[in-house]
């Protein structure tokens, strides 16, 4: 569990500190297009990746499906944000 943990963290900190830097540099829109582009990476190559993959095993969808939709979601709320300035 703390390798886990310890990876997400790792993986996510790039992100925090260009977004803190960018807020604190005067640019808040870059701070979203920074997080838009990395939704956008995840839900075309790394969901696709996973509904190709998982193909041949049995998968319960429900959990996959809802997860996804409310992720998308969320990401259009934040690409209406960045465009509404």
């Amino acid at each position: 569990m703390a390798a886990v943990t310890l990876l997400a963290l790792g993986n996510g900190a790039p992100d925090i500190f260009a977004s803190v830097v960018a807020v604190r540099g005067g640019h808040p829109r870059t701070n979203f297009g920074a997080i838009l582009s990395a939704g956008a990476f995840v839900s075309a190559f790394v969901v696709g990746a996973v509904a190709i993959l998982a193909g041949p095993f049995l998968l319960n969808s429900g959990p996959f499906v809802r997860d996804v939709f409310f992720y998308l979601i969320s990401a259009s709320v934040l690409f209406y944000v960045y465009l509404s300035a």
